[in-house]
């Protein structure tokens, strides 16, 4: 699904990220990054205050369904006026892609899980989001950071970006972690990964009202 990188550029997405969910006070971690003139960053509603828990048993994360996350509209209009909704992917074969053998070990388990697919039909042009819980965020954050993202925490979200050069041209990851969820969009520039990682995060919000994400 995804190539085998051979360059790494790491994206700078801290100004953009503060923009985009309505804060102030970027602290970014990890290497210095490197500005990608043409990449933005994920784009997400504010952060919302947090809402408290129901009595009783904790409530069971919900992940929506993959067309209710990511539009049609708002997958044509972010990448191709022919893209289509390809159908799930496998959540293991999905994690088996990852970028190295430790990030694959670091989200052995994700459950809940949800992978899905676009893209042009009859091409090679598209995108993934895998949406997931149940996994050391920490640890993975730590992968991705040796692995040269960027990283900047804003409020209840850290996001962590980079663009890679592949054999078969760019791709650009966006990573975002909140709460127990792990949300991460392949794309072929950030612009595009982040705005399908931001609107992940805006359905699991709305899906999840109890959890402060």
């Amino acid at each position: 699904m995804v190539a085998p990188m051979n360059r790494m550029r790491v994206a700078a997405a801290c100004a953009g990220v503060a923009v985009a969910l309505g804060l102030t006070g970027c602290a970014p971690s990890g290497p210095t990054p490197t500005p990608t003139p043409t990449a933005e960053p994920f784009t997400a509603s504010a952060v919302p205050t947090a809402t408290a828990s129901p009595t009783g048993a904790p409530a069971a994360l919900a992940i929506p369904e993959c067309e209710a996350m990511v539009s049609i509209e708002l997958a044509r209009a972010s990448f191709s006026e022919f893209t289509e909704y390809l159908g799930e992917l496998s959540t293991a074969v999905y994690l088996a892609d990852l970028a190295s053998p430790e990030l694959v070990a670091a989200s052995a388990g994700a459950t809940p899980a949800r992978a899905c697919l676009w893209g042009v039909p009859n091409s090679d042009g598209g995108f993934t989001l895998f949406v997931g819980s149940g996994v050391d965020g920490a640890r993975i954050q730590a992968e991705l950071i040796a692995e040269g993202f960027s990283s900047v925490t804003m409020g209840t979200v850290t996001a962590m970006e980079a663009t890679f050069d592949t054999v078969i041209g760019s791709r650009a990851d966006t990573h975002l972690f909140t709460g127990d969820v792990w949300i991460v969009a392949h794309g072929t520039d950030l612009s595009l990964s982040g705005m399908i990682a931001g609107a992940a995060l805006d359905a699991m919000r709305a899906a999840n009202p109890s959890f402060d994400l």
